[in-house]
């Protein structure tokens, strides 16, 4: 029964894990911040934090493999809102206006 609920735990943190991994890809594909709620994933950060706590004190490897990922996620997506914050959208400046590339970087 506990190797069990090992496995339900890891499909779990499969699917939570790879949630992640589109708003990363976002990120680094728009190189843009705007629609991202940092204080969100600082809580989640958070709470990761937390149920890794659990996981160790439980000794729940599918607690602590997966909240160990998610914390990882959760930074590098706090990290990159803060390297792209206040950029705009170059490409939508670019298609509206008579600026050039180089304008719109100094921009940035």
């Amino acid at each position: 029964m506990i190797i069990l609920v090992e496995i339900l735990g890891c499909c779990a943190g499969v699917l939570t894990s790879v949630a992640y991994i589109p708003q990363i890809y976002k990120l680094l594909k728009t190189k843009e911040s705007v629609s991202i709620s940092i204080p969100a994933y600082v809580c989640t950060f958070i709470g990761c934090f937390l149920w890794l706590i659990y996981g160790l004190i439980n000794q729940s490897i599918a607690l602590i493999l997966f909240n160990i990922l998610n914390i990882g996620t959760s930074i590098i997506i706090i990290y990159l809102s803060y390297k792209y914050a206040g950029r705009v959208n170059q490409a939508k400046i670019l298609q509206h206006s008579n600026f050039s590339q180089s304008d719109v970087e100094k921009l940035a």
